[in-house]
């Protein structure tokens, strides 16, 4: 399990939240979960409620998106540092429009 200050760390080498520093990363900190999945796990599902923010910090995940004709296409790859989920900020409501597949077994915070 993550420290707080492994988490902060964790949080601080993410591009979109480079301004955060002190308190405003320990409220960041605080408000994520670590967890783990394992290579082959569905982390978020295309067409499913958009609930959750996720930091990879380490391993990779695959975005897929299946077309109409149920063909699915790698959209993009996460690394360690990168996010996904960040439109379910905004509008919790609304649904996922990609799929997120874990390749390796990356703790994220979420």
């Amino acid at each position: 399990m993550a420290s707080a200050d492994q988490k902060k760390s964790a949080i601080g080498k993410v591009p979109l939240f480079c301004w955060a520093q002190g308190s405003s990363l320990q409220r960041l900190a605080d408000r994520m979960v670590e967890r783990t999945f394992a290579a082959g796990d569905v982390i978020v599902e295309q067409g499913h409620g958009g609930e959750g923010f996720y930091i990879v910090t380490a391993g990779k995940a695959e975005a897929t998106r299946t077309r109409l004709d149920g063909e699915k296409i790698p959209v993009n790859t996460f690394g360690p540092t990168d996010f996904f989920g960040e439109l379910a900020l905004l509008d919790e409501t609304g649904t996922r429009t990609a799929s997120i597949v874990a390749e390796h077994l990356p703790p994220a915070l979420s």
